[in-house]
């Protein structure tokens, strides 16, 4: 249970602009639709109803977000979450259509439309990448959302606000903790792909995650030595995550609560574990059903270790931080 007087440090939507376009591309591109298609069902027949809405307003909302973004230190951020959204489009679509030839079709399609649009002679070098694992590109993905939303917490701090430092602490701790599966079953051993830029990589382990104390007294941050290489991720001190409307709970550092799995993603067993780590805030899991279930961190852990999660790679999971709804 949340105590009274400290929902005020509750982490929300509005805190997390990673989080604010992920939700808002979903829609506007439709991927919404092709989420609720179970992988087990087929979506042939519907294929071409959807891809014609999705490229009606391909080029329209990339121009948008291009203008608005065009002059911010995100540009680039904003080129690797289109990329990321149109790999994931493909990978959906060639689960969901079972004919192959049709999905073959659009997925030539999207293929095409968006190498004609992500072009770097065209719009501030944003090319097309779907290069990558399923697996490798939603680890890349979680990474880049945590440092975006990361440098938007540092620069509010500018001028120290203790609800914000709060904040900004409980999010580092929960993000920390679902890294740690991670971390924990060796996936993360490419770290020229997953390094994003000097200041967001894996190249020092854990210490991508500040270790902060927020002094109300000396209005101040204050920042402690970071974990080196060297030194094993751990899980965070005890917390108390935020929860979803109508459940209550506590994490502490050997459990954190996690939703139940709906079957949006790959049906192999080693998808679902790695759902389940970082499903709690993604842009997929966010809007999905929010029934409460909880399972213990070391279970997890046994689960991912398992050859077949390290061949595989869930859709559903793009966000690896817990937050409280408005």
């Amino acid at each position: 249970m949340v105590q009274q007087g400290q929902s005020q440090y509750t982490i929300t939507e509005k805190d997390l602009p990673a989080k604010i376009f992920d939700d808002e591309l979903i829609k506007e591109l439709y991927i919404e639709d092709l989420n609720n298609v179970l992988d087990t069902e087929d979506f042939s027949d519907k294929i071409e109803a959807w891809y014609n809405k999705y490229n009606s307003k391909f080029y329209i909302y990339y121009m948008q977000k291009w203008n608005e973004y065009k002059n911010s230190d995100i540009s680039d951020k904003r080129c690797r979450d289109v990329n990321y959204w149109v790999k994931y489009i493909i990978d959906k679509i060639n689960i969901i259509v079972k004919n192959e030839p049709t999905a073959t079709k659009f997925v030539n399609n999207i293929k095409e439309r968006a190498s004609l649009i992500l072009n770097e002679k065209i719009v501030y070098g944003c090319p097309l990448d779907i290069s990558g694992t399923m697996l490798l590109r939603e680890i890349k993905k979680n990474l880049d959302n945590f440092c975006e939303n990361r440098d938007s917490f540092e620069k509010k701090l500018e001028n120290y606000n203790h609800i914000e430092c709060e904040k900004y602490k409980n999010y580092i701790k929960m993000t920390k903790n679902s890294f740690i599966t991670y971390f924990s079953s060796g996936v993360i051993k490419d770290r020229n792909y997953l390094n994003i830029n000097s200041k967001c990589n894996f190249d020092k382990g854990c210490a991508i995650f500040p270790q902060i104390q927020c002094d109300l007294d000396r209005n101040q941050i204050i920042r402690e030595e970071q974990s080196s290489e060297s030194e094993r991720c751990v899980s965070s001190i005890k917390y108390r995550e935020p929860l979803s409307l109508g459940s209550e709970s506590e994490t502490t550092d050997n459990s954190f609560p996690l939703k139940k799995f709906l079957s949006v993603s790959t049906p192999v067993a080693g998808a679902l574990a790695a759902s389940l780590v970082l499903y709690k805030l993604s842009p997929i899991g966010s809007w999905l059903h929010r029934d409460g279930s909880s399972f213990h961190q070391s279970e997890t852990q046994d689960f991912l270790a398992s050859a077949d999660l390290l061949n595989t790679s869930p859709l559903s999971a793009t966000y690896p931080i817990s937050y409280q709804s408005t």
